[in-house]
């Protein structure tokens, strides 16, 4: 087939505190200020969400409690995030940690989501974690980041609806299990690695960047197709967006049949974003 099409997924979907500076480091009596008194520009290379989770996990150090943060190490940066029993900020990543965690004191017990960890194991760890724990409290979802899962869920689409899934660039990629198998991959780091017998049989073919790397090389890859024949080149995007529970209350009360008209619920991050 001489015409093919290209679904493709980009990195500007990703979680963008997976690509950004170090975040700084949480506890310090600045960063247990609240929000609005922070200075201006002081997280100029900061996600807003990675910032709302370090200065929450600094509020619940200085009330004394523990700290549960969900998701990978390292994100945010947070004082003795060693996953030990006893530290004061521990990492949880997996449901099987969840199980045997044991806390010093069960009733002082809050969590937070590590940024640019996907929404869904996250969720599945918290609810090992609630049921272990009634009293444990914490963030609130809607400063909860779902970027990483948006770009989880076009991986996924784009991988189930291709003959060929082809990754570029050197960024996480999900982990196996937790998108579409793919017919057929191939992660290619230079135009020399993609071969005519690669798309002999691939009308259609996924490509995903998995970081920002990858830009370049995309643009040779979809100018290399384009010379083969005619190409189309779709962006596959999902987006999840958050409401305010009471401006949808309110406009069911007034008109049951209306559905347009919601807010989104961003809450804080703008506050956040305001500094950023």
């Amino acid at each position: 087939m001489r015409t093919r099409r290209v679904l493709l997924v980009s990195a500007d979907e990703r979680c963008a505190g997976l690509f950004r500076g170090p975040a700084a480091s949480a506890g310090s009596a600045q960063d247990a200020r609240p929000l609005r008194s922070l200075p201006s520009g002081r997280a100029s290379r900061q996600c807003p969400h990675r910032l709302a989770s370090q200065m929450l996990t600094a509020d619940f150090l200085a009330r004394g409690e523990t700290v549960v943060v969900l998701g990978r190490s390292g994100v945010p940066q947070v004082p003795g995030a060693a996953g030990e029993r006893g530290t004061a900020v521990t990492v949880i990543a997996t449901v099987e940690h969840a199980r045997h965690f044991q806390p010093t004191d069960p009733d002082r017990l809050s969590f937070v989501l590590s940024p640019c960890t996907p929404v869904e194991p996250a969720a599945e760890i918290l609810g090992v974690l609630r049921t272990r724990f009634p009293r444990l409290r914490g963030q609130h979802p809607d400063q909860w980041c779902y970027a990483e899962s948006d770009f989880r869920a076009a991986s996924a689409s784009v991988t189930d609806a291709s003959d060929l899934l082809i990754t570029v660039g050197h960024g996480p990629f999900p982990a196996a299990g937790a998108i579409v198998p793919p017919k057929r991959h191939r992660h290619i780091d230079g135009l020399g690695d993609l071969h005519p017998d690669d798309l002999a049989q691939a009308p259609t073919l996924g490509l995903v960047e998995r970081g920002p790397d990858s830009a370049h090389l995309t643009r040779q890859i979809l100018t290399a197709l384009s010379g083969l024949g005619p190409l189309s080149v779709v962006q596959r995007q999902y987006r999840t967006r958050k409401y305010d529970i009471q401006h949808v209350l309110r406009s069911a009360r007034t008109s049951p049949t209306e559905t347009t008209g919601l807010r989104p619920a961003d809450g804080r991050m703008d506050e956040i974003g305001a500094h950023l």
